[in-house]
């Protein structure tokens, strides 16, 4: 009697531990207020060089829209570690590039607007709900400090010193702008992490939503497991604009 009680509680305790397994999926959701995922954030923004993503941009104040590619470019040395290039095309002047820096350290995700710029942080594990962060970090390092510059070629010497470099903003190499869109107050926060569908009926799934205000206004960005930067809205308001007054969203190559 004895041993079959313990073979029942055996077979329950399997059972119950079959269900929870079957429960958890890698395309399960999680939604605001609970939750974390993959805790690695090179997931999230995946840097290589050659891949290039395709963006339509609705600016629904003025009824207008855009497309323009984002493309990884050359790897260099940003303080001291890798990073690479992050080179931005518009679909109506096709031979201006916009140049600016991408590099994942310390387990976060660097924006350099400039070879001289403060980093700013786009994402930080732990990739949970909750979590929070200041773009402009004061205490970060600066690519304008005399001891850390961009080694273009792996040589450890210093390459660039100004705002102007090789290959670098538009076709005449001169800095133009940010790059990278974001805006708004300096923090950022997880917001939630969910599953999105966007207006070409593509789903992205755990897309981790980061989040932040321009006064009453809030930006949201999402970021895709495995594709990156997927979905942004910025100026988003309660009344007006409830989706953003600008909303960007990835989509099928095009041809330039």
């Amino acid at each position: 009697m004895l041993r079959f009680q313990i073979n029942l509680r055996f077979s329950l305790i399997l059972i119950a531990l079959t269900a929870l397994y079957a429960g958890c999926s890698e395309n399960d959701t999680l939604y605001s207020g609970r939750g974390s995922t993959d805790a690695d954030i090179s997931r999230y923004f995946p840097l290589q060089t050659g891949k290039a993503v395709d963006f339509v941009i609705k600016d629904q104040s003025n009824q207008n829209q855009l497309r323009e590619r984002f493309l990884i470019g050359s790897p260099v040395i940003l303080i001291g570690q890798q990073g690479y290039r992050w080179l931005s095309y518009d679909l109506r002047y096709p031979t201006y590039i916009d140049t600016g820096f991408m590099q994942i350290r310390n387990n976060a995700l660097y924006y350099y607007d400039t070879p001289v710029s403060l980093p700013e942080k786009l994402l930080e594990a732990p990739v949970e709900v909750g979590k929070s962060w200041l773009r402009f970090d004061p205490t970060e390092l600066s690519l304008g400090d005399t001891n850390n510059y961009i080694d273009d070629l792996g040589d450890g010497q210093k390459d660039e010193d100004s705002t102007t470099f090789p290959g670098g903003n538009n076709h005449s190499g001169s800095f133009v702008g940010k790059n990278y869109p974001t805006f708004g107050s300096n923090y950022f926060i997880i917001a939630a992490i969910e599953d999105i569908q966007l207006e070409d009926g593509n789903i992205y799934r755990n897309c981790v939503c980061v989040e932040n205000r321009s006064g009453s206004m809030v930006n949201r960005y999402w970021y895709a497991p495995g594709a990156g930067l997927v979905r942004y809205s910025i100026d988003a308001t309660s009344t007006t604009y409830p989706g953003g007054q600008i909303i960007g969203e990835i989509a099928a190559p095009a041809n330039f």
